[in-house]
């Protein structure tokens, strides 16, 4: 089945080069929507091992062979620390939590 879609916003504060540019732009104020991807470890993985897939997730990432991948792609990285991660995920489950609540929806 084809469905026919067209683009009513982008709300990237990254905005993606290969995306197409729009002649006007409507901004929401505090909207913003993020597609994000992380590496994540077994629950008891041992510290040193967190920390060494941490420093070496952030170092492929930020190389600028992966970053000029990324952007040919249309996407981009970057490169949190362990910490500034957790805290970016707890925020983001925080507010969408609450956009969750107070649209209604409900598993079924």
């Amino acid at each position: 089945m084809f469905v026919e879609c067209r683009w009513w916003s982008i709300a990237d504060r990254y905005n993606p080069p290969k995306l197409i540019k729009f002649g006007s732009a409507v901004t929401i104020k505090g909207y913003e929507v993020l597609g994000w991807t992380f590496f994540v470890a077994p629950a008891g993985t041992p510290e040193p091992i967190l920390e060494r897939l941490s420093t070496e997730a952030v170092r492929i990432v930020g190389s600028p062979e992966v970053r000029k991948r990324l952007s040919e792609l249309g996407l981009g990285a970057l490169g949190y620390s362990r910490e500034r991660s957790a805290a970016f995920l707890k925020s983001e489950l925080t507010n969408w939590g609450e956009a969750v609540r107070i649209s209604g929806a409900r598993v079924e």
